[in-house]
């Protein structure tokens, strides 16, 4: 009766799931299995009861008809397992060892005798999952606690094959990851090819994805975390909104004792090796290329913290709660080319405010509750002046700063009604912001190029000289992002059409909000001396070079949207060994104009954007020691908001272009743009607007952002504790959304919304060819992105005191389109906005051809390797570390105003140096009494102190050079075009560039109890 009313509630779910207000993530594993006797006869009525250090209270099932149990939605760690039934043997089944989003299989035989005699087994844990078919990387806590590592969880993900930092999608400053987690910037992350903004945060269910470029909102200290799961492959269709991975963080819960730390970290430039070694354009000579190696600022950073947890109700409700702040204090000794010397030290604050607090309760046997929070703010006082002296030594450093609020809360609910029906629902809520100390009082000025030669110039400033800093422009008085999230979801198990069937349906709701003043209050003053005007009239020759104005140039704007997911899914089991995952996504999502009193310029539905999944995972021997698996997947991006605030009516920029007659550039000042009659007998030459409103040039017929994927692979059990795996992988892009540049009669480039390669944008292009506008034969380039990747993994999970995996992939990234972060633009994130596709000639070669090769983030061969050792003593010894082919170079020219395009073909000079780090980590723990104890900890990144280039400077010209479309169609020399219209070349060329962080070390002690 139980078993049919839960089906009816499960069947009414699926009716009423879409009109559900309420997106969550795995927040734990499962145990399932069935009880034999001896003969192999399957016993129902047995009363298996789990418990657990890390379980509040413990959760009772009862075996049913085909002797089969299932404990759903368990925290991770180790269990206990009980068996019992009148006339048996009791059966306890010790260190069940639960993994988050791994069902592990635990069939146990019981034998006839006195229930109160006990059998007890210890270990028998399986290593593999016998049911899934995706593919995740479990980074528990025994790995993190023991293996080198940064402050943030984003430190330690990398350690999945697949999952690497690729420096070509990371355009931060050239050693700044020393002061940001601690150990890598936040962006730079691939999974299987992909960029770095197309991954999904979680933090205990609450997505925390930036909204603009897909970056994780929130760095989780890795004090806090329980466990941190990596799907990259494969996964079920509960999950969406991925092109990459879905990176899951679990925090600590409290326990029914009682334990805390206490604990202080150190790290500064006593213990680093520097800066490394930098490539620049000499400030006074741009033919000049100079290999510099700036004084490294002096600099301490501390982090004391504390955790404690506990119970509130001792199995019935427990928390847990940490606070770790950060202190770095930097003082520059800086030196100003402008003032010729040394000019003072500068010191910057910077604090950053890291909490987590838990409470997990029972409030019934089948009913449980968790609630959590995380604090992630950080601010920074005080400028720097520039490492190459370029800054203006009169700017007043000290009371510039900024403010990084963040915080993130939620909520999840489990409700079990019997043993076939499970109810969960979740929720969250996720806000950051960026306010500024000081706003500008006057316009800023920029010197991309130096005037030193320029007759009669008085105030001689160096390339790149500006009076403040880019983001000191902004009048940022609010730069709020919000995001709301909530899911519900029914599982039923039943045992129908020849099998067991976990099917699973839900709904998952986001409303994300943007509230946003970040606008230049002042006219934004950019030089080129020395350089002629290319605008929509051509070449224009200038007296002294030309300046452009920017003004209006901010975003003002105050949207919101709301998105939906659907989903149903069937883990089906036929014979106990064979397991069909089947399943089918829907998601519907608007985006927003940021122009009010529009509708969403685009608005994708359910039904365009359905997402088959189909997967299949085969016991072979039937005692998971040895699986055979498989999946196919269509995979959808969740839009991020770059191309929404540009394109409609978000960013507004426009720049006016005026010819530079008087060396004297101080006496240009604030003023009403455009000036018909130039600045001091001048000429104007023109307004551009570069941020034009494009909801009539938006492709009304638009498909979604969408990866289809296939993967292969067998898994083998070779000890208790240790399992060896190899996967075969491919995924390619099927439809991709950029803006396209289209050259019109008037002379302007216009940009278009859409798929590239689509019919829509070839019916333009067709019409500009009617009017000559463009040659005849020019073809819409598809966007083309394929990895192919074979990988051969083995690892080891902690036991007999030690730990260690080691993973090597050979793969191959191909096509011309990186994703939504660009390698092609050293790491710009811009989804929907980059550079692939502003002229129709910048995805084909100088033979005029279609340019298809291997991209910047390709690596044909990778090996990882980590391992730790626990000695009897107390000490720990971590270490970690890879190896990794170089990744393509190739020769880019300054064309018609673009960069970008790569006229003897992607790779053409061949590949950057290997790349090999090694990181080590020690811990000693000092038993002080049987409660308390002591840990001394060092961890050192790149040991070796390697100084290995990630990049090689690809750029030939720093001048622009103009060719018509058609010679670029029939093909042309570049380098003889370059090299004949004596433009200005780039020192740089193939020098290496963009050098390893040097070593770097981080001393800690904690008191535990």
């Amino acid at each position: 009766m139980l078993k049919n009313k839960s089906f009816i509630i499960f069947l009414a779910f699926i009716l009423i799931a879409g009109f559900t207000s309420l997106s969550a993530q795995e927040q734990g594993g499962e145990i399932v299995g069935t009880v034999f006797l001896p003969d192999g006869t399957s016993i129902p009525g047995v009363a298996v009861e789990a418990t657990s250090s890390k379980l509040v209270g413990k959760r009772v099932a009862v075996t049913n008809e085909s002797g089969k149990y299932r404990f759903p939605m368990l925290p991770s760690g180790k269990y206990k397992i009980e068996f019992k039934l009148e006339g048996f043997k009791a059966r306890v089944n010790k260190n069940v060892m639960v993994i988050l989003g791994k069902t592990i299989k635990v069939d146990t035989i019981m034998e006839t005798g006195d229930i109160k005699t006990e059998i007890i087994i210890v270990g028998n844990t399986p290593t593999i999952d016998v049911r899934k078919s995706s593919s995740a990387a479990n980074i528990t806590k025994d790995i993190i606690s023991k293996l080198p590592k940064g402050r943030s969880f984003l430190s330690v993900i990398t350690k999945g094959s697949g999952v690497n930092y690729e420096k070509n999608f990371d355009n931060d400053a050239n050693g700044a990851d020393k002061f940001d987690d601690g150990s890598r910037s936040n962006s730079g992350i691939s999974f299987d090819g992909a960029s770095s903004s197309e991954n999904t945060f979680f933090v205990d269910g609450v997505d925390t994805t930036t909204l603009f470029t897909g970056d994780s909102g929130a760095r989780v200290n890795v004090d806090f975390i329980e466990e941190v799961q990596v799907k990259s492959a494969g996964y079920a269709a509960e999950f969406g909104g991925s092109m990459g991975g879905v990176i899951s963080v679990i925090t600590k819960s409290g326990g029914n004792e009682f334990h805390g730390s206490l604990n202080l970290d150190y790290s500064g430039d006593k213990l680093d090796g520097g800066w490394s070694e930098g490539l620049r354009i000499n400030p006074y000579d741009d033919d000049v290329a100079e290999y510099v190696r700036y004084k490294e600022d002096k600099w301490d950073e501390f982090q004391p913290g504390f955790s404690l947890g506990g119970f509130i109700i001792k199995d019935k409700l427990w928390f847990f709660g940490a606070f770790q702040p950060r202190f770095t204090t930097r003082t520059r000794p800086a030196s100003h080319i402008e003032a010729e010397g040394f000019s003072g030290d500068y010191t910057q604050n910077r604090t950053t405010l890291a909490g987590s607090l838990k409470l997990t309760g029972q409030i019934a046997n089948n009913l449980r509750l968790s609630l959590s929070g995380s604090l992630d703010t950080y601010k920074y006082e005080g400028d720097l002046p520039s490492l190459n002296g370029s800054s203006n030594p009169d700017k007043e450093f000290d009371i510039y700063g900024f403010k990084y609020p963040a915080a993130t809360i939620g909520g999840s609910l489990d409700y079990s009604l019997g043993n076939n029906l499970l109810i969960t629902a979740s929720g969250g809520y996720y806000k950051s912001d960026r306010i500024q100390s000081v706003a500008p009082d006057g316009p800023r000025y920029f010197h991309l190029r130096t005037n030193a030669d320029v007759p009669g110039a008085t105030n001689i400033v160096p390339m790149y000289w500006n009076n403040y800093s880019y983001l000191d422009g902004y009048a940022t008085l609010k730069d709020i992002n919000t995001k709301m999230t909530g899911s519900m979801n029914m599982t039923y198990y039943a045992d129908m059409l020849g099998g067991e069937h976990v099917i699973k349906a839900g709904v998952q709701f986001v409303h994300v909000g943007i509230d946003k003043s970040d606008a230049y209050p002042y006219d934004y003053y950019r030089f080129y001396w020395g350089d002629d005007y290319h605008g929509t009239q051509g070449t224009i020759p200038t007296t002294l070079g030309y300046v452009e104005v920017r003004d209006p140039f901010g975003t003002i704007a105050e949207v919101n949207s709301n998105r939906w997911a659907l989903y149903l899914q069937d883990s089906w089991t036929i014979g106990n060994r064979f397991t069909l995952n089947l399943g089918i996504r829907a998601e519907k999502e608007d985006i927003p104009a940021f122009s009010p009193g529009y509708d969403p310029p685009v608005q994708f539905d359910f039904g365009d954007k359905l997402a088959p999944r189909l997967g299949f995972a085969w016991d072979i021997l039937g005692d998971s020691s040895l699986k055979v698996f498989g999946s196919f997947g269509i995979y959808y991006d969740v839009m991020k908001l770059s191309m929404a605030e540009g394109s409609y009516g978000g960013f507004k920029w426009l720049s006016s272009y005026y010819d530079l007659v008087d060396p004297n550039w101080e006496v240009l000042t604030e003023s009403d743009h455009p000036l018909t009659g130039g600045f001091g007998g001048g000429d104007y030459f023109e307004t551009r607007n570069w941020r034009e409103v494009s909801f009539d040039s938006t492709q009304p017929d638009m498909k979604p952002y969408q990866k289809n994927e296939f993967s292969f692979g067998v898994e083998k059990k070779l000890s208790e504790d240790l399992a060896v795996s190899a996967k075969f992988l491919h995924n390619y892009i099927v439809n991709a959304i950029e803006d396209i540049g289209i050259l019109f009669e008037d002379g302007n480039e216009h940009y278009f919304n859409g798929n590239p390669g689509s019919e829509w944008i070839q019916d333009i292009y067709d019409e500009k060819i009617a009017l000559g506008v463009l040659p005849e034969g020019v073809k819409a380039s598809d966007p083309v992105r394929e990895y192919t990747s074979l990988t051969i993994n083995v690892d080891k999970r902690f036991s007999n005191k030690w730990l260690g995996g080691v993973s090597y992939t050979m793969s191959w990234l191909y096509g011309n389109f990186a994703g939504l972060a660009s390698s092609d633009e050293l790491g710009r994130q811009d989804p929907g906005v980059e550079r692939y596709y502003d002229s129709w000639f910048l995805t084909f070669n100088q033979d005029g051809e279609e340019d298809l090769g291997y991209l910047m983030t390709d690596r044909r061969h990778q090996m990882k390797f980590y391992g730790a050792y626990s000695f009897d003593f107390g000490l720990t010894l971590g270490v970690n570390g890879f190896v990794m082919s170089g990744t393509p170079v190739q020769k880019e020219v300054y064309l018609n105003d673009m960069q970008g395009w790569y006229p003897e073909g992607r790779g053409s000079q061949g590949r950057t140096p290997t790349l090999w780090q090694l990181d080590v980590y020690a811990e000693q723990i000092v038993k002080l009494s049987d409660k308390y104890s002591l840990a001394l900890s060092l961890n050192v990144s790149n040991i070796t102190n390697n100084q290995i280039a990630q990049r090689l400077s690809g750029l030939y010209n720093l001048g622009n050079i103009r060719v018509e479309d058609l010679d670029i169609l029939n093909g042309f020399d570049a380098t003889t075009e370059v090299n004949e219209s004596g433009v200005q070349l780039d020192p740089r060329y193939m020098m290496e560039r963009d050098f390893q962080s040097t070593i770097a070390a981080r001393i800690g002690i904690k008191l535990m109890f």
